[in-house]
């Protein structure tokens, strides 16, 4: 993993050569150069599969934060978590009890009433992750 990220920053050294322009919104002065710039820019990336690879990453960072902002409005919305929260915040303000301690505390009240099924999936997204899967271990295999 470290390699391949060094390995993308050199790559990136070697297409960008940064310049400075001058440009003005009010007069319009450079902006059709910048333009040009940027294009170049955009394009190198395009041809050397860093853009590709850049906007995966992104996709799956956008994933993570969806997961993240969803899994954080469903614990402070349930019911024990917003009824202890004030009060467990006011204890650890006071340093009564340690911000780890309150945070178990709450978590634990979370997920003790989940009920996780075995079969969550609809079957066809089943299929879909199942044949999701089999093209990352044949991806995987072509970069051994």
């Amino acid at each position: 993993m470290w390699v391949r990220v060094a390995t993308l920053k050199f790559i990136l050294l070697r297409i960008v050569h940064w310049q400075v322009l001058r440009v003005s919104s009010t007069t319009g002065e450079g902006l059709p150069e910048l333009w040009e710039k940027m294009k170049e820019f955009r394009n190198k990336l395009t041809l050397s599969g860093d853009l590709e690879c850049r906007r995966e990453k992104q996709h799956v960072r956008w994933m993570d934060n969806q997961i993240t902002d969803k899994m954080r409005l469903l614990f402070l919305e349930h019911p024990t978590v917003r009824n202890l929260m004030p009060k467990l915040e006011f204890l650890v303000e006071k340093g009564a009890v340690t911000p780890g301690y309150a945070a178990d505390v709450l978590l634990q009240q979370f997920s003790s009433s989940l009920r996780i099924s075995q079969n969550v999936l609809p079957s066809e997204l089943t299929q879909e992750l199942l044949e999701a899967e089999k093209q990352l271990n044949d991806a995987l295999c072509e970069h051994v």
